[in-house]
C-alpha cells in the first residue's frame, strides 16, 4: 500500500532558538553538514528533516537539489517505526513501562505459557 506524507510547512521566523528547547545550535550545524555530506557522496538523493520538541519546531533542513521543506514523499512499510515512536512518546509520558506484564494491556494474553 502506498501513502503520501506531506512534510509540515515550516516558517523560519516562527522557530524558537534551539537552545531554548534544549538543543545545541552547534550540534545541529554538525548534523546539517553530515546530512549534506551523505547527499554529496550520493548515498541518498536528498534528505528533508524536521526536529520538534514540545510542539515547536526546533530545526529543519533540506539537502538535495530537488527537495523542499513541503515536498511530498511516498512512504512504505512504516508501521514499525511509527508505532515505535508512538510507544516511546507514551513511555516518556509514563503511560507504560517495559516491566509491565503484557496482560495489563492485552488481558486475553493472561496466563500465556511458552513451550
Amino acid at each position: 500500500m502506498r501513502f503520501l506524507l506531506p512534510l509540515f510547512a515550516v516558517v523560519a521566523a516562527a522557530q524558537p532558538s534551539p537552545e531554548s528547547l534544549g538543543f545545541s545550535s552547534q550540534r545541529l550545524r554538525a548534523l546539517h553538514a553530515e546530512l549534506d555530506g551523505v547527499v554529496a557522496r550520493k548515498e541518498l538523493t536528498g534528505i528533508v528533516t524536521l526536529i520538534g520538541r514540545h510542539g515547536k519546531v526546533v530545526d529543519s533542513h533540506v539537502a538535495g537539489a530537488d527537495f523542499k521543506k513541503d515536498s511530498i514523499f511516498r512512504i512504505y512499510s512504516m508501521t514499525k517505526p511509527i508505532v515505535g515512536v508512538a510507544m516511546m512518546m507514551l513511555y516518556e509520558e509514563g503511560k507504560w513501562s517495559p516491566d509491565d506484564p503484557i496482560a495489563k494491556y492485552l488481558p486475553e494474553l493472561k496466563g500465556l505459557k511458552v513451550m
